[in-house]
């Protein structure tokens, strides 16, 4: 079956191609070879590829050969889900101490003048509410 070359536009909209990057009319699981303007059987995995349109992962890596499917969840070891919760956990219970304890001494230290030539407490100023 043959298929249009990158170089030809039969579209009236010039963002039709940006919207629809799969403008050719190859069959699923086939991609148009732009030198030959043929549709030719998409490769599988670990096959050799210079763009992502030849591989049936739609996944050409940097070393030019097909990949497992962007959409393939990763599975991390249990580890590292520790490390993570214990991160967000301490960081909790960080902040929260930090602004308890500058809370405290804010509202419960004792006020003074601020002429460095005498010192004297000042009264606390009555509580709204």
């Amino acid at each position: 079956m043959w298929c249009r070359g990158t170089g030809v536009t039969n579209h009236t909209h010039p963002s039709f191609d940006l919207l629809y990057p799969r403008s050719d009319n190859c069959k699923v699981g086939l991609y148009c070879d732009t030198n030959s303007t043929v549709c030719i059987q998409q490769k599988a995995f670990a096959a050799s590829c210079s763009a992502d349109k030849e591989c049936s992962s739609y996944n050409c890596l940097p070393d030019q050969t097909c990949g497992g499917s962007p959409s393939n969840p990763r599975h991390f070891p249990m580890w590292v889900y520790i490390i993570i919760g214990v991160g967000i956990f301490g960081g909790e219970h960080d902040s929260l101490f930090v602004l308890a304890y500058y809370n405290v001494n804010f509202f419960f230290s004792p006020r003074y003048d601020c002429n460095p030539n005498r010192l004297v407490h000042l009264p606390r100023p009555p509580a709204r509410g």
